[in-house]
């Protein structure tokens, strides 16, 4: 089994739960790792959607491709990464690909035009995998300010606040384009399958409920053009 395999368990939280949250982190002795940054995501999905289709259907092996930078925009000398995530079962890994593109004002480009230029690289280079078989087109752009913590050594947690969801699929300039405010705090608990049993026993006082999340389904369904709970 890969060896990058682990588990991510999320909660959502509103303001007085996150309170409780941050109470546990710091009863915790958890550590800031890394400063706050923005986090930017641009999903991709075929043109059956199968993303989308497999998460709904709660298919055990499947993945997803975004692009991620970070900060208020993206430019040459930025970290710009065409990521995969795959999910096995319970249990995920992601593959990175950096972009060296010069991406230099990327909210001023129409959508479609960020998309041929990614691909157009990845069709380029070394990276080869069946999901680049199919034609990928962006879906769903997602931004929030993203916290970093770690417990033991191992056990990451990240918070992700102020999250917005963009519209892309109409394949308008990005910064036309009017985000839509979640107001739910995002928690990811990050884990080798090692820590599986302690992150269980850290949880379980707390009485917060981890539950099946994701921001590209959210987003999408919050803009109108899927149903999920």
């Amino acid at each position: 089994m890969n060896d990058q395999l682990r588990y991510e368990v999320k909660l959502v939280l509103n303001e007085r739960e996150l309170n409780h949250a941050l109470i546990w982190l710091n009863t915790m002795g958890a550590k800031k790792t890394f400063p706050n940054r923005k986090v930017n995501s641009l999903y991709f999905d075929n043109i059956a959607q199968e993303a989308i289709q497999h998460n709904l259907a709660g298919i055990s092996n499947r993945n997803k491709v975004r692009l991620r930078w970070y900060g208020d925009n993206s430019s040459s000398n930025s970290e710009t990464n065409l990521e995969i995530k795959f999910r096995e079962g319970r249990l995920g890994y992601k593959m990175k690909h950096p972009i060296y593109k010069k991406m230099i004002n990327i909210h001023d480009q129409y959508i479609f035009k960020i998309s041929n230029q990614i691909f157009k690289e990845i069709n380029s280079s070394c990276l080869n995998h069946s999901v680049f078989n199919d034609y990928l087109v962006p879906m769903l752009m997602v931004k929030y300010v993203r916290k970093y913590f770690e417990i033991m050594n191992g056990i990451r947690i990240t918070i992700d606040d102020k999250i917005q969801f963009y519209d892309v699929i109409k394949n308008i300039k990005l910064n036309l384009v009017r985000p839509l405010n979640y107001p739910q705090h995002v928690v990811e608990i990050k884990f080798s399958k090692k820590y599986k049993k302690k992150v269980s026993d850290l949880l379980r006082p707390t009485l917060l409920t981890p539950r099946r999340h994701s921001k590209y389904l959210v987003g999408l369904a919050k803009l109108g053009y899927i149903s999920y709970i």
